[in-house]
């Protein structure tokens, strides 16, 4: 009987060992630099990420009317042990987006990263610094054109028909909208834009494969 239990064991090892089970790929979070209310943040690329796995970088947003609900998301975020961009959007965070045009959806990954610089320790920069002076915020890197931000707002007709449309983060493109669509100036409003980073990847086997979520800090505005 042990025999044949023996035997039995041996078989089944070598029936798990032909299947392969799959190695889920794992991507490491970026290290940040953020100065709180600066406006600008530096993400450095890490060299241990997988080049062939690891593609570039995707940006969250979210605002506030004040910094202090920013630290109830975070704790509600991270009550996963590892928040994906859903977890984000859950409590009022979107995507950032690259391009102006609605109907231009920006690709995967919004910064994009080289596959020859993929493994190359590098920064980064997130500058907002100029937002209040009506410049539109964009990412800075090295070799790279600058990548500007575009943040998702619904734009409504006369008729109260909502339209996605892509605006860009500065103070005056900011409006509300009534409920028969006249729109309010709230160029005055003060606000507290919030932001979240991914490392992002993909393979041949599993798509949209993403690392921790990092805080880049917030900016008053």
């Amino acid at each position: 009987m042990r025999t044949r239990n023996f035997f039995l064991s041996v078989i089944l090892l070598m029936i798990l060992s032909s299947c392969g089970l799959y190695n889920y790929p794992y991507l490491n979070a970026p290290n940040v630099d953020t100065v709180i209310g600066s406006g600008s943040a530096e993400i450095y690329n890490r060299t241990d990420n997988d080049p062939d796995v690891f593609r570039g970088y995707e940006l969250y947003y979210k605002y506030y009317d004040n910094s202090t609900s920013i630290a109830s998301d975070d704790k509600t975020i991270f009550q996963t042990a590892e928040p994906e961009p859903a977890d984000l959007t859950k409590v009022g965070y979107s995507r950032v987006n690259t391009v102006l045009l609605s109907e231009d959806n920006t690709s995967y990954p919004m910064i994009p990263v080289d596959y020859s610089d993929r493994a190359t320790a590098f920064t980064l920069k997130v500058n907002l610094s100029q937002v209040t002076s009506n410049v539109p915020p964009k990412v800075e890197y090295s070799g790279y054109t600058d990548v500007t931000l575009y943040r998702e707002e619904t734009e409504y007709d006369n008729t109260g028909t909502g339209k996605m449309e892509y605006e860009t983060f500065i103070p005056h493109d900011h409006e509300a909208v009534e409920d028969d669509g006249s729109e309010v100036d709230r160029t005055d409003d003060k606000k507290t834009l919030s932001l979240y980073v991914f490392s992002y990847g993909k393979d041949d086997k599993v798509y949209n494969i993403y690392s921790k979520p990092v805080w880049l800090g917030y900016i008053n505005y």
